[in-house]
């Protein structure tokens, strides 16, 4: 790796950003993730591990579970970004046109995302502190040693299965597949967007059994449980010594799939159907002095930050889940799961205005009024999935009086961090230093509320 050139390049590009951003920045937004962190450990505890007061099998299943679903967690976003590295690299344009030792990028690149992401460790590890404040430090400590694995795993498998996934896609033998699965994509597209659903299948089995290893080692240590944990470190390992060899055979030929998809989607798609955005349909509903600036802003959003507005429905299906359950606490855990969700997703609209382009700065006017109620109508709907997926899921277990609760209060929430965004938003790039710690308070106390009362319905 010391021998690798875009490896070096990488880190050269690292210290050159951090060198024109500053220290102080830097120390502060790293101080208030953490703070934000913090503040949600509360949260945590009464929705996620309620069951640290049991004893025995009920305590281990519960350690469990939360730490499968914290890996599944982890893996997905390491996949995704994986795709990304390998795939749809910006870099790709430039290093596809050079013989370049296409080994030698796949490894920067996969150690590029590796060094990005492991923040995601530390901050579960934060998240889940809980457990060690309940006597349970052990199992904590191996539960970080897990989602290490977890993190190997998603890493290196992602990139083996991307990089097998562009020679599927070039495979006439597995054309007919690609075709009963692909639904409106291209073809070749098919095999990337499946992806990351092989990764978590296939490493799906192994991150439940070193999930429900770590605590078990913690209680009644066995040698197989020690297998079970390490095991996903072996088999990340097996799956690097796969990618030179892969690298060589398929890293170059992405590129030339990869036009492929763009040149058959660019022919699918009507001339007006380029320029439309997610809830776009929406402006016409707005008074009419709002509907540029709304309009800009949805472009903006959804060509600048797509993940964080479908991130809303991440947010949902996962407030949902925690709703569907016949436990009369699960309005309030829906709730709870919904301002945290919210709380994450409103950062949108902080990022807005910090990535927004200079020209358009130059160009459009302020705006006032009109600008900032466009703005705030366009987070609040970009925001709805967070509260519509767990109110159905209430009216199907709980009833109409339950879901309508969560309804109002949850639509009020979205206002409340909707609101808090746009303040933030003033300040550009010192915006999130303000989101951050405010947002964080205003979901912990909603959440906080939400449970001592027992619900909202």
């Amino acid at each position: 790796m010391a021998g690798n050139p875009h490896t070096r390049a990488l880190a050269l590009r690292r210290r050159h950003r951090a060198a024109q951003e500053g220290l102080g920045p830097r120390v502060a937004r790293g101080g208030a993730a953490l703070l934000a962190l913090m503040l949600l450990v509360p949260l945590v505890q009464p929705v996620f591990l309620h069951f640290l007061g049991s004893r025995g099998v009920a305590l281990t299943e519960g350690l469990g579970g939360v730490q499968f679903r914290a890996s599944v967690v982890l893996v997905s976003v390491l996949a995704l970004d994986v795709y990304t590295a390998l795939v749809r690299s910006p870099d790709r344009g430039v290093l596809a046109l050079l013989p370049v030792d296409p080994s030698q990028v796949v490894q920067a690149e996969l150690r590029r995302v590796a060094l990005d992401r492991i923040w995601l460790v530390l901050a579960l590890q934060i998240l889940l502190a809980p457990i060690a404040f309940a006597g349970h430090w052990q199992a904590w400590l191996f539960g970080g040693v897990q989602l290490l694995g977890a993190a190997a795993l998603g890493v290196l498998a992602s990139g083996m299965v991307h990089l097998l996934a562009i020679g599927a896609a070039k495979n006439e033998a597995l054309s007919g597949l690609l075709d009963l699965v692909r639904g409106q994509n291209p073809r070749e597209q098919a095999a990337f967007i499946y992806a990351p659903g092989v990764v978590l299948g296939g490493a799906g089995i192994l991150l439940m059994q070193s999930a429900f290893a770590a605590p078990r080692l913690a209680s009644a240590p066995v040698a197989m449980d020690v297998v079970w944990l390490l095991l996903p470190f072996a088999v990340a390992g097996y799956c690097a010594t796969t990618l030179s060899g892969l690298a060589h055979r398929a890293w170059f030929d992405a590129s030339a799939v990869i036009a492929d998809i763009d040149a058959r989607s660019a022919m699918l798609v009507h001339e007006e159907d380029a320029r439309s955005v997610y809830l776009d349909w929406g402006v016409r509903f707005l008074p009419r002095s709002w509907g540029p600036w709304a309009l800009n802003d949805l472009r903006h959003g959804w060509r600048a930050h797509r993940s964080w507005i479908t991130g809303a429905w991440v947010a949902g299906v996962a407030s949902g889940l925690a709703a569907w359950t016949s436990d009369p606490a699960a309005p309030g855990r829906a709730l709870a799961v919904m301002a945290a969700g919210s709380a994450l997703c409103a950062t949108v609209g902080v990022q807005l205005n910090r990535q927004e382009p200079e020209f358009l700065r130059a160009w459009l006017p302020d705006g006032g009024a009109a600008r900032r109620g466009a703005r705030l109508a366009v987070l609040v709907g970009w925001l709805q999935p967070v509260v519509w997926l767990p109110v159905a899921s209430l009216l199907v277990r709980h009833g109409a009086p339950s879901a309508v609760g969560v309804l109002l209060v949850g639509e009020g929430m979205l206002l409340g961090f909707a609101a808090v965004a746009l303040v933030s938003s003033a300040l550009r790039e010192r915006a999130l230093w303000v989101y951050g710690p405010g947002a964080t308070v205003l979901a912990a106390t909603v959440a906080v509320l939400v449970l001592r009362t027992g619900g909202a319905a």
